[in-house]
């Protein structure tokens, strides 16, 4: 029982019920009953003294004697993270220093590396990362006089979060080979996910994520399919076969959160999300038959012809081979066919049942169409062009709004599919074949390629300019007529050639003779000449 009292003269009955003098059948009731009214009838009760009588009527540590005026009014709390903070309000009667001793759940709690039960700030992690909704706490303090007070509280360690939130997302390409394990017999891509769960201030509480789960609409969830966390890790697994799910679903994620309470938190993803790669505009594809002929075989008790495939998978010039999960014959939907990889990457065994390979052999797939406009075989290095990229910066020289969507370079050749390419200067590489050329193309300089011996390509209605001294033709293609300006110095051009030449030219406005002119002195390796007395939009020949 705890009593008040001043610094009062005391009677010797009193004082002895205090120091548990008196003892026998008396009841404790009534003697702690009596000392109360005691005190109250002096009217010691303006100064606070705290007297405790055990229930042994043995005074403890808070006594009158020494006069102790000393005693421990609360505990504060300061909630740090994954732990509390513990301090004690001691009476301005103390006298310091003072000696603490702290005492808590230890099943809860453990004491913050470097810190001491003997600290006057006692600092506790919680064991398991999660705060328990309540923490006994007892002190023990003793002043400089030897004055002891002791106190015991439930702390509310909870500080609840109104609005959790999570986020996800992973940490690298889920279709990396490097990704892939084998679970139960079958092969899935397994790769990091990193999963954070937060507070309205942004508070990181990952640590309290208990448990976590993915729905995949149309998919099985249960892990190795989906989400799992191990440890502290979390890790997103899929199928092979099943990886095109991720480009057609959306994704919802699902975590639980213990704080004070437990709560169930949802994030949902977009289709594609974790979709396997970026899509390649400039995909190709080349198969080799390595078993050199078919080999008829015996496969699930029935005949089949074997071949063995390498396939050779590219997004422009980049390797992407081990990312092929299904292979499908583009032909009648009766043939009955299967395939198995080989253990070697891109290499399978393929099977085509012995009955259907004459249907799949009659059936002719449609081609598809590809739709070039740039068709030019030469010496490509000596304009950097390797890829695509490059060949886009090479045509940008002179059309800066150019580009390509579509581009195939086999050895010397290169197709493409260009736009907004006006001006193309194809000097000195080596030129042997111009196939195709742009249709809104105006200039064409092909200057100094003595292997270039003809031009296939049709010139366009747009071309205005055409220089092309010094290579080896022996013909030239139709000139339109919106060409004003040309050069085919240097050339093996008959006069033949060049009389039709002249005569498109001219576009009949003027003469033959006012061309040819220009040709007779010097054969078929005419010099620069200027028509001064032209009367249409014609104003320099150079032949």
């Amino acid at each position: 029982m705890d009593v008040m009292a001043n610094n009062c003269n005391i009677s010797n009955f009193a004082k002895n019920i205090i120091n548990g003098s008196i003892t026998g059948t008396q009841d404790i009731f009534s003697s702690k009953s009596l000392l109360q009214s005691y005190i109250n009838r002096i009217g010691c009760s303006s100064v606070k003294e705290v007297f405790c009588v055990d229930s042994n009527i043995t005074p403890c540590d808070k006594t009158v004697k020494k006069g102790c005026k000393f005693y421990i009014s609360s505990l504060t709390k300061t909630s740090v993270s994954n732990g509390i903070e513990i301090g004690a309000v001691l009476s301005s009667t103390g006298v310091s220093p003072f000696v603490y001793l702290w005492s808590w759940d230890e099943t809860l709690a453990t004491l913050k590396s470097g810190s001491s039960a003997a600290d006057s700030i006692l600092k506790l992690e919680y064991i398991g990362g999660s705060a328990p909704q309540y923490l006994d706490i007892s002190l023990k303090c003793k002043d400089s006089n030897g004055c002891i007070d002791t106190i015991t509280e439930r702390i509310n360690t909870c500080i609840p979060c109104d609005n959790k939130r999570i986020e996800f997302s992973l940490t690298n390409n889920v279709c990396k080979s490097s990704n892939i394990v084998t679970i139960d017999g079958e092969e899935y891509f397994k790769t990091p996910i990193l999963l954070e769960a937060y507070c309205a201030t942004n508070t990181d509480i990952t640590s309290k994520i208990t448990s976590v789960s993915m729905d995949i609409i149309g998919y099985q969830n249960n892990y190795p399919n989906g989400l799992i966390k191990e440890g502290s890790d979390f890790f997103f697994a899929i199928k092979k076969s099943d990886i095109h799910l991720l480009e057609l679903n959306k994704i919802r994620l699902k975590a639980r959160v213990k704080d004070c309470v437990y709560v169930d938190l949802e994030k949902e993803a977009p289709i594609g999300y974790f979709s396997c790669c970026i899509k390649c505009d400039t995909p190709s594809i080349s198969i080799t038959d390595t078993l050199g002929c078919r080999e008829l075989v015996t496969a699930k008790s029935e005949l089949y012809y074997k071949y063995v495939l390498d396939f050779d998978l590219k997004c422009g010039t980049e390797d992407i081979t081990q990312y092929i999960t299904n292979i499908e014959i583009d032909n009648n939907p009766n043939v009955e066919y299967f395939y198995e990889p080989t253990g070697v990457p891109g290499v399978y065994n393929f099977y085509v049942k012995q009955e259907d390979f004459d249907l799949m052999c009659s059936h002719v797939p449609v081609p598809i169409p590809i739709s070039f406009n740039f068709d030019i075989t030469g010496d490509w290095s000596v304009q950097s062009v390797t890829d695509q990229a490059s060949f886009l910066s090479f045509l940008q020289v002179n059309n800066p709004t150019a580009s390509v969507n579509m581009f195939n370079l086999v050895g010397n050749k290169l197709q493409a599919n260009v736009t907004d390419t006006t001006f193309l200067t194809l000097k000195a590489m080596s030129l042997t074949s111009i196939d195709l050329i742009p249709e809104m193309a105006e200039s064409l300089n092909t200057n100094s390629n003595m292997t270039l011996t003809v031009i296939n390509a049709t010139l366009p209605s747009t071309m205005t300019s055409l220089s092309i001294q010094n290579n080896q033709l022996t013909d030239f293609p139709t000139i339109p007529p919106s060409v004003t300006n040309i050069n085919v110095a240097g050339n093996s051009l008959t006069t033949a050639i060049l009389d039709r030449m002249a005569g498109e030219f001219l576009t009949g406005t003027l003469p033959k003779f006012a061309w040819r002119s220009q040709i007779q002195s010097t054969g078929n390796q005419p010099s620069i000449g200027v028509q001064t007395n032209l009367t249409n939009n014609v104003t320099t020949v150079t032949v």
